[in-house]
């Protein structure tokens, strides 16, 4: 009877031995102590895993209980309650077995460690600790500890960063047509393995996540969303990462506004354009190398590099001009004009009077008169070929633009 004693206590105000799965079969809750389900058992009713048969209509109230506490002062026993609510014993209710309870999963050991790591006492003390200053170091590297992020995550730095925005302008994803733009981001992950990113691992929808979340910190650096902000705490303001990405991503960005309700007809005419803008683009670059290299080789045969030896029989004393002889002193010419007149100097110690130097400076004067009058020829006859080219190039996009109109 020691268990029906603790439901009876339990109105009392002492503790229940119910639970509130248990409680709920009776509709009742343990709110304070009151209006607990009283349960009648008996010494004999228990079921084959040693628990009590309830039956789920013999309860009373704690008000209940105040009627039959008059006629018997001690605790009621179940003939007493049989008399006064007969319909409460019936359909007998078995608690669910024990082997039936709920046991909580706990974590298992590698979980633990994998969150948390070793103990204290395990851990080695000579290991260096993993810090976003060693992580960052290099492109693609696994997170192997930082807080707030998961491990074995990857981290960018400013160059992986600003290596995958030199693909993206390379192979133009946002101006890809549509179903074509899973290919597009697996091509730009070939491009950074082959520009040297070295986590191999990472596929192409990780790119694409990456490439979304940098065009949106391009357009809003102080966006609260968890990629925004991983990149905005590599590319700070006026960091070096962030300046030499500016650029490219400027262009990446004007790209993905431009295929914004495009169709893809559209979408592969705009693609064209920039191909062949990039073309052309490529071809006056090319000119203009070729062009300044020619430049810079004629005007370094009319600077005088070399020295200039003194006669026989000179003062060793004396410091001496010199000058050193062209490989190409008295075969080179400019295109055709006369050929170029390498400047003859007169050592100032073999004259003896002030109108020797003289003489000598009318002379060098005069040499350094046609001598620049040959580079003023040469500049005015490249000026006027570089702007026929220019010219040209400029005739064909005013050609383009009148057909595109």
């Amino acid at each position: 009877m020691a268990f029906w004693n603790r439901h009876f206590n339990n109105i009392n105000g002492g503790d229940a031995p119910l639970t509130p799965t248990s409680a709920s079969h009776y509709g009742s809750t343990f709110e304070q102590g009151r209006d607990l389900p009283y349960t009648v058992l008996s010494d004999e009713e228990y079921d084959d895993d040693g628990c009590p048969i309830l039956y789920p209509h013999g309860m009373i109230t704690s008000e209940e209980l105040e009627q039959i506490r008059p006629s018997n002062p001690g605790i009621p026993t179940d003939d007493d309650i049989r008399q006064l609510y007969p319909s409460r014993f019936q359909q007998p209710l078995r608690l669910p077995s024990p082997k039936l309870t709920f046991r909580p999963q706990l974590p298992s050991i590698q979980t633990l460690l994998r969150h948390t790591g070793p103990p204290e006492h395990l851990k080695d003390t000579n290991a260096p600790t993993a810090t976003s200053a060693n992580i960052m170091a290099s492109p693609g590297k696994e997170n192997a500890g930082i807080r707030g992020r998961r491990v074995g995550t990857t981290v960018w730095d400013g160059n992986g960063l600003n290596m995958l925005a030199r693909a993206m302008l390379t192979v133009k994803p946002y101006l890809a047509k549509h179903g074509k733009k899973g290919k597009c981001w697996e091509e730009v992950r070939s491009v950074m393995l082959q520009d040297g990113f070295k986590h191999r691992e990472v596929n192409s929808a990780a790119f694409q996540r990456k490439g979304d979340d940098l065009v949106k910190f391009w357009k809003d650096p102080n966006s609260v969303q968890p990629g925004v902000k991983s990149i905005a705490a590599v590319l700070r303001e006026n960091s070096a990462p962030k300046i030499t990405i500016a650029s490219t991503m400027d262009r990446v960005e004007a790209e993905c506004d431009e295929a914004k309700n495009k169709s893809d007809e559209a979408k592969a005419e705009l693609a064209k354009q920039k191909e062949e803008n990039f073309l052309g683009g490529e071809e006056i670059r090319n000119n203009s190398k070729t062009t300044m290299r020619s430049r810079m080789a004629r005007q370094a045969q009319l600077v005088d590099t070399g020295s200039d030896s003194d006669s026989e029989g000179t003062d060793p004393g004396t410091p001496s001009r010199k000058r050193k002889a062209s490989k190409q002193a008295s075969s080179s010419s400019l295109d055709g004009e006369k050929p170029v007149r390498k400047r003859q100097r007169t050592s100032i110690r073999r004259s003896s009077t002030t109108r020797d130097l003289l003489d000598y400076m009318k002379e060098e004067a005069e040499e350094r008169r046609e001598q620049h009058g040959d580079v003023m020829h040469l500049l005015k006859k490249q000026g006027k070929e570089m702007n026929d080219t220019l010219g040209g190039f400029l005739q064909l996009e005013r050609e383009r633009f009148e057909r595109d109109k």
